[in-house]
């Protein structure tokens, strides 16, 4: 069991306690915070109180939290697309739709389960839900992806990625002809104040850059090569989405169906609305390897439905 305590602000008096509490507690779902408001797990001065009960200056609230329930992943089978492997560690293509851990929602049918099968071991530092992982892909997102086989290379390459020595870049279909060929957005990143399950460009968000370099412009969209200087939550999706350039079939960050439809050339609207994620890929990944200490430099093509609506631009380009 773990608990919490938390005091209410001036800014936040009238908040609904539910609403807020999410707020505190951004790993947990509301829905989640109103099962413990209603088992009478989170107190307000000392007291039960419903999910809509408005908060006062100055108050406190107690939360206990249960123990998360434990999990026994599967290994199941499943043939993966490895770009490589050796004792160490093992480098997939990742396929869109696939979560790369279990988590709630997403016990079975994960990147961990299939590897879990594929290896004979993983390395324990990401712990019993993330054994392996030393870096993720969203779920709708494509490409290359190391994992760890040994506590070892998990330690060496975790060191990497936070040096920020690990050369990590994507390749993306926006909307909007960019303009200059390439920039940088720094710009901080954190959870969203009006969505608590988006993320957002925030003036005191975690620090955030990511570099970008225009590969082809076609009419009303733009295709770029973007580098990752940190690593954030959905990071080049927030990033693209600030500054106009929503990924192509990004439905979270304003790239999704509705601004499809604003494709003029028919064809290739009806090709686009076909794409049920983000047509964002990581192309390239470029490390050193902790025990050879030779460069590991990896690429993948992207998914073939990203190929096939680069085709048809690169068409009615020429």
């Amino acid at each position: 069991m773990k608990a919490f305590k938390f005091n209410v602000d001036e800014t936040e008096v009238g908040c609904r306690l539910d609403k807020w509490l999410s707020l505190q507690l951004p790993e947990v779902s509301r829905s989640y915070v109103q099962k413990l408001i209603l088992k009478g797990t989170v107190l307000v001065d000392k007291s039960p109180r419903k999910g809509s009960y408005k908060l006062s200056s100055g108050e406190l609230v107690d939360v206990e939290l249960p123990d998360p329930e434990v999990w026994h992943i599967k290994p199941e089978e499943k043939k993966l697309d490895v770009l490589y492997e050796d004792d160490d560690l093992v480098i997939i293509n990742k396929p869109v739709g696939v979560v790369v851990h279990p988590a709630p929602g997403h016990r079975q049918g994960t990147l961990v389960n299939y590897l879990l099968h594929h290896c004979k071991g993983l390395s324990s530092l990401g712990g019993i839900l993330r054994p392996g992982i030393v870096h993720r892909l969203d779920q709708g997102t494509s490409g290359v992806l190391v994992v760890a086989k040994n506590d070892f290379t998990h330690m060496a390459l975790s060191k990497q990625f936070q040096e920020h020595s690990i050369i990590r870049q994507y390749i993306a279909l926006v909307f909007g002809e960019v303009s200059p060929p390439k920039g940088r957005i720094e710009q901080g990143i954190g959870r969203s104040p009006r969505d608590r399950k988006k993320m957002a460009a925030l003036k005191g968000g975690k620090p955030a850059i990511t570099e970008w370099e225009l590969i082809s412009r076609f009419k009303q969209l733009s295709l770029l090569k973007l580098t990752l200087k940190t690593g954030r939550t959905h990071q080049i999706r927030v990033h693209l989405s600030d500054k106009g350039w929503g990924v192509v079939g990004d439905e979270v960050y304003g790239g999704g169906v509705k601004r499809i439809s604003s494709i003029t050339k028919k064809r290739l609207r009806d090709l686009m609305k076909t794409v049920d994620h983000p047509l964002l890929h990581a192309k390239r990944l470029s490390f050193t390897h902790p025990r050879s200490g030779k460069i590991i430099d990896i690429e993948s093509e992207p998914p073939e439905d990203f190929k096939k609506i680069l085709m048809e631009l690169q068409n009615e380009k020429e």
